[in-house]
């Protein structure tokens, strides 16, 4: 086997690593791809946009300096440099008292097809700050402080997806319960097909300011 085509398939199966939220396994063989010569700089543009997908942020910017010190070329991806930092200092929002931070549900538009959670009333937008958090559901504003919360977990599960007729993708579903004052909202927040748009920013400051439960159902 080639090595463009050894590095071709580790890429595929470091994003199914992805998909599957095994960030840990999809890191160590982006490791083994960009350690394969002679190097490639298809290859490593494609590593780049794989890392993005999972916000792994300063690995992605690595990928740059490894490529300059091997070829003394200046990487070109979908994204430059400069470009990946300002995604991550955006990903790291300044959240206060009084800056709080909003999170809109996406349009059917912008996942590419429903939800993965049906409900008639989904939760269309969160709102959160150092002091409490409100969630807009069914036309209501429901604003709660953080100690109010009994219970918060992600559930974890492997669904399909349909893509069209005939045609259907496994991937990890993560489903965040929210329990508050004896009302239930629940959401997706899966590395695919999340419900929020800015979705890993959601899940780090509610990990900030909640005891979150993760419970494993995968096979």
């Amino acid at each position: 086997m080639s090595s463009m085509n050894n590095a071709r398939d580790l890429l595929h199966s470091a994003e199914t690593c992805i998909n599957n939220d095994e960030l840990d396994l999809a890191q160590s063989l982006i490791d083994q791809v960009v350690s394969i010569r002679p190097i490639e700089k298809s290859i490593f543009a494609d590593a780049v946009n794989i890392l993005l997908n999972a916000a792994l942020y300063s690995k992605a910017k690595s990928l740059f300096e490894i490529y300059r010190i091997e070829t003394g070329l200046n990487l070109v991806s979908d994204y430059s440099y400069e470009e990946i930092t300002k995604m991550e200092q955006d990903s790291r929002p300044i959240v206060s008292v009084d800056n709080p931070v909003r999170f809109r549900r996406m349009s059917i538009r912008e996942r590419g097809h429903f939800s993965n959670i049906f409900t008639l009333w989904p939760v269309k937008e969160i709102k959160i700050s150092d002091a409490n958090f409100s969630i807009t559901q069914g036309g209501k504003i429901y604003q709660f402080d953080w100690n109010q919360v009994s219970s918060a977990r992600i559930v974890i599960r492997d669904r399909y997806k349909s893509y069209g007729t005939g045609t259907a993708a496994k991937f990890t579903q993560k489903t965040f319960i929210l329990i508050v004052e004896n009302k239930e909202f629940k959401f997706d927040v899966s590395t695919n097909f999340p419900d929020f748009k800015n979705n890993d920013q959601l899940l780090n400051l509610l990990m900030k300011h909640l005891q979150i439960e993760i419970i494993d159902n995968r096979g």
